[in-house]
């Protein structure tokens, strides 16, 4: 191949014309750049803080239905132990999955109450950690088909509150 003088100063001179332009256009740039990279990192937050409140609201129903069986079966080991069969049901499964000729409603009783406990204890968890979303001051439209009893209209979410965060930490 054959390179001659003229070629290679003409590549030498478009090679230097394009890097002006580049810096040229950077200098004048810098805040669009800075906007765009803002606008992405605003983005990938709202879609990790999205997917956090839709995964938290499903786990929030689950634990609900959980504690209301188990309130439920609380209630007929309370007040009304003669009654439980194996015929009641909760949500088309049985509610005392255990009945049997050597049922033990004492021992029952005291499980029903300890696994009570403890969805309580998950319900305060996801509370405290709906605060800690709320608390971020996310400003975002509502998203769609997300239950709104649940989480504060978005866009009237105030400023950071102290008082919110030392509780939140002191929990």
């Amino acid at each position: 191949m054959h390179i001659s003088g003229k070629m290679l100063l003409n590549s030498a001179e478009s090679i230097l014309r394009d890097r002006r332009q580049d810096n040229g256009t950077d200098r004048g740039s810098e805040t669009t750049i800075a906007q765009n990279a803002q606008n992405k990192s605003e983005a990938l937050t709202q879609g990790v803080l999205e997917s956090r409140i839709l995964k938290l609201q499903s786990t929030l129903g689950t634990l609900q239905n959980s504690y209301t069986r188990e309130q439920t079966r609380l209630t007929y080991l309370s007040e009304q132990p003669e009654k439980i069969d194996s015929s009641l049901q909760f949500d088309g499964t049985p509610l005392f999955p255990e009945t049997g000729a050597d049922l033990d409603t004492g021992k029952l009783k005291v499980r029903v109450d300890e696994q009570m406990v403890n969805l309580v204890r998950q319900l305060k968890a996801m509370q405290v950690e709906m605060e800690n979303l709320y608390a971020l001051n996310y400003k975002t439209q509502p998203i769609a088909g997300l239950d709104t009893r649940l989480i504060m209209n978005m866009n009237s979410m105030k400023s950071l509150d102290p008082g919110r965060v030392a509780r939140l930490t002191k929990s």
